[in-house]
């Protein structure tokens, strides 16, 4: 298990195993995805970057896994990215420089890639939306 939890694909395995719909679906929102967004959720070494930023956070199986899934829910657009900074509080018990830290690496390190395209798939998605809390990962604005 200690090495699926740095991976947004198969940090739910097992629960999926028991939901095939549900595991449809996801692949179906990845799929329909931008290829940049898509390589994000299937590259190799995607669960290796997750795990560094995770150990150079100090943060604990549990909070690597919850960090998994919230990774996959804004790859796939059932989180805004606009709200990383209070997710990361609210489900990793995070102070908020620490997860203002931890959201910057994870734009730097993982977004990066598809800034562009999660920019677009988010504002489709969740419209005009703004940010709970300053902090606006991937200055979706511009």
């Amino acid at each position: 298990m200690t090495s699926d939890i740095y991976n947004p694909l198969y940090v739910d395995f097992d629960y999926y195993t028991d939901h095939l719909e549900e595991e449809d679906a996801l692949y179906k929102k990845i799929r329909s995805n931008s290829e940049k967004i898509s390589d994000i959720v299937f590259d190799e070494n995607t669960p290796t970057i997750i795990k560094s930023i995770c150990q150079r956070f100090t943060l604990t199986d549990q909070q690597s896994a919850l960090l998994s899934r919230l990774i996959r829910k804004i790859l796939v657009a059932e989180v805004f990215i606009g709200d990383l900074i209070k997710e990361l509080q609210g489900q990793l018990d995070l102070p908020p420089s620490k997860a203002q830290e931890l959201a910057d690496a994870l734009a730097a390190e993982l977004f990066a890639p598809a800034k562009d395209e999660l920019k677009e798939l988010h504002a489709k998605t969740f419209g005009g939306q703004q940010p709970k809390q300053e902090g606006n990962v991937l200055n979706l604005k511009t």
